[in-house]
C-alpha cells in the first residue's frame, strides 16, 4: 500500500511541475498563488519534501486542476474503455493481435509463436506500471467488454510523450483506433503535456491516416538503420506531433 501512495504522489508531483511550466507560472508565482514558501515548491519539485495530501490539492487547485487528472486507471469514449492491462489479458491479446503478423508487420517486434511470448512481454508492462511514467491501456468494447487493442506512451522524446498502438485486424477501418488516439491525446494535454509525438511507417498507409485524422501534423522523414532489436533492418519512418 505504501507502494502504491509513493508512486501516486510522484504522479501528483509530476502533475504539478508538468502544469506549472504549461501555464508559464515560476516556482515563486506557484509558491505565492498557493500561499506557501517558495523553498517549499522546490523541495516538492525535487521531491526531496514528504507533503500532505491536503498540501497537494492546494497546489492543484491553483493550477486548476485536481486528483481525476491524476486517476488514470480508466478512459472512456461513446464505444471503447481505456483501462490497465492484467495478466488474465493474456489468452486476448495472443489471439487477438499478437500472433497475427499482419498486425505487427509495421511494428517494432514480430508476432507471437506461442502465448507464453505474449505472457512474457505481458508481465513486463505490468511491472512497469510501478512507474508513475507509465501510461498504458487496453483497448475494450464498451458494451461486451472484449480487449481489441491496445495503446500507450511507448517513450518520452524531450519530455514530450511519444505514443504507440496496435489494434486485433478484425476491428480495422472502424474508426476505433482513432477514437482511442483521441480520447489518449486530450488526456495527455490535460495533465500538462504540450506537445505529443508519434511515428508511423511510411508503407503503412491505415497508421499515417489514423494519425493524420487525429490531427497530428506531418514534421519530417527519418530513416533508420535498424527498425529495431527484433527487426534488424532498415525502415523509414514518417514523423508526426500535435501541440496543445
Amino acid at each position: 500500500m505504501e507502494k502504491h501512495t509513493d508512486i501516486y504522489t510522484q504522479k501528483i508531483i509530476n502533475l504539478i511541475i508538468r502544469r506549472r511550466k504549461s501555464m508559464g507560472l515560476s516556482q515563486i508565482e506557484l509558491a505565492e498563488r498557493s500561499g506557501l514558501p517558495q523553498s517549499t515548491i522546490a523541495r516538492i519539485e525535487t521531491h526531496r519534501l514528504h507533503i500532505r495530501l491536503d498540501t497537494l490539492m492546494k497546489i492543484l487547485a491553483v493550477l486548476n486542476c485536481d486528483l481525476s487528472f491524476v486517476d488514470n486507471e480508466r478512459l472512456k469514449t461513446k464505444r471503447l474503455v481505456l483501462r490497465k492491462l492484467t495478466i488474465d489479458d493474456a489468452t486476448a491479446m495472443y489471439e487477438g493481435w499478437c500472433s497475427d503478423p499482419e498486425v505487427t508487420k509495421y511494428l517494432t517486434w514480430n508476432h507471437h509463436k506461442n502465448i507464453d511470448e505474449t505472457k512474457a512481454i505481458l508481465s513486463s508492462w505490468i511491472k512497469d506500471y510501478d512507474s508513475p511514467d507509465t501510461i498504458r491501456y487496453g483497448i475494450c468494447l464498451k458494451g461486451s467488454g472484449k480487449l481489441i487493442g491496445s495503446i500507450d506512451v511507448v517513450g518520452y522524446a524531450d519530455g514530450n510523450p511519444e505514443i504507440g498502438y496496435c489494434l486485433a485486424k478484425q476491428y480495422w477501418n472502424n474508426g476505433y483506433m482513432s477514437e482511442a488516439l483521441s480520447e489518449l491525446i486530450k488526456y495527455l494535454f490535460k495533465i500538462g503535456f504540450n506537445k505529443i509525438v508519434i511515428e508511423a511507417n511510411i508503407n503503412n498507409i491505415g497508421s499515417n491516416r489514423v494519425i493524420e485524422k487525429c490531427g497530428f501534423k506531418f514534421t519530417h522523414k527519418e530513416t533508420k538503420e535498424h527498425c529495431s532489436i527484433f527487426k534488424p533492418e532498415p525502415v523509414t519512418v514518417n514523423w508526426y506531433e500535435i501541440s496543445f
